[in-house]
């Protein structure tokens, strides 16, 4: 199996980033269930003020890096 294939289940708990910092753990995904695309992660963002779930568009993945159990996406936190 070609390398670019992955299980989605290998994702989980991989850190997401934003391009000024880390969001959060990945903790789930959210489909079309008719065209079933992998539309939105589901993301647990945490920092010492607040606890909370973001929705993050998958079309804002930059890269995955499986060496560093990391998502990166191509936008400002504060856009999230």
């Amino acid at each position: 199996m070609s390398p670019r294939f992955r299980s989605t289940m290998e994702l989980l708990d991989y850190c997401l980033w934003s391009r000024d910092k880390e969001i959060g753990r990945l903790h789930g995904f959210l489909l079309d269930e008719n065209s079933w695309q992998l539309k939105y992660l589901l993301v647990k963002a945490e920092n010492c003020t607040y606890r909370q779930s973001v929705l993050v568009p998958t079309r804002s993945i930059e890269s995955i890096s499986e060496n560093d159990r990391r998502v990166s996406v191509n936008q400002t936190g504060r856009g999230l």
